[in-house]
């Protein structure tokens, strides 16, 4: 009784460090997996500011950032979208695809809309 016991209480130690293991790893994976809205990353002298495109909007709906900064447009919704300068629609992304992004280097300040669902919103400054 005494062997069947100390096995058994090894195997549920062995088991608890296996579920703490997995549970430190999705926690990291999922730190590192997940996109955060309006981050800006600097490497070097380059600054990168990101637009998520999730639940249908622009988020921030509204970004500063200085001339010549990177801005980059990630689609996390299931549908297309565009990002579409609204005075001057011949400045358009195209089509941003699911988990796509699009990439602007920022020189003006303009409104933007997605051509397909004009609801959506945002707006660029550019200082």
């Amino acid at each position: 009784m005494q062997k069947w016991f100390k096995q058994n209480h090894q195997d549920m130690a062995h088991t608890k460090a296996n579920v703490i293991i997995v549970s430190l790893e999705l926690l990291l994976i999922s730190a590192c997996t997940s996109p955060q809205p309006n981050t800006e990353i600097t490497n070097k002298t380059k600054t990168i500011d990101t637009v998520l495109i999730q639940n249908m909007v622009f988020t921030p709906d509204s970004i500063s950032v200085s001339s010549g900064s990177t801005v980059v447009f990630i689609n996390k919704d299931m549908v297309d979208h565009t990002v579409t300068d609204q005075a001057d629609t011949s400045h358009s992304s195209g089509m941003i695809h699911s988990d796509s992004a699009y990439t602007l280097k920022a020189d003006k300040s303009f409104n933007y809309y997605c051509m397909i669902h004009p609801v959506m919103k945002g707006k660029l400054v550019v200082h």
